[in-house]
């Protein structure tokens, strides 16, 4: 069954895959907002996202990982020039 997910991966062209990491992304921001780490699953996700909760782990090693992303991907580094 791992194989047939991996291969309906890999039948995704690029834009659709970055489109999907997108889509996982966004709704586990609403998850921890809504539930909080703790409460929020892969398996939660993946019902929120309407995927297969294994399809996940083809996008991210763990619910830690999806959780680093989501806080630090809109964070943008400050160059200590612009502020002075």
């Amino acid at each position: 069954m791992h194989q047939q997910l991996g291969e309906a991966v890999a039948r995704l062209n690029k834009e659709q895959k970055e489109q999907m990491r997108l889509n996982i992304l966004e709704q586990s921001n609403v998850l921890f907002n809504e539930l909080g780490y703790d409460k929020t699953s892969i398996s939660k996700i993946a019902k929120k996202v309407g995927i297969a909760e294994g399809t996940i782990f083809n996008y991210f090693e763990s619910k830690a990982d999806i959780f680093m992303e989501v806080v630090t991907r809109d964070f943008h580094p400050i160059d200590i020039e612009d502020i002075a």
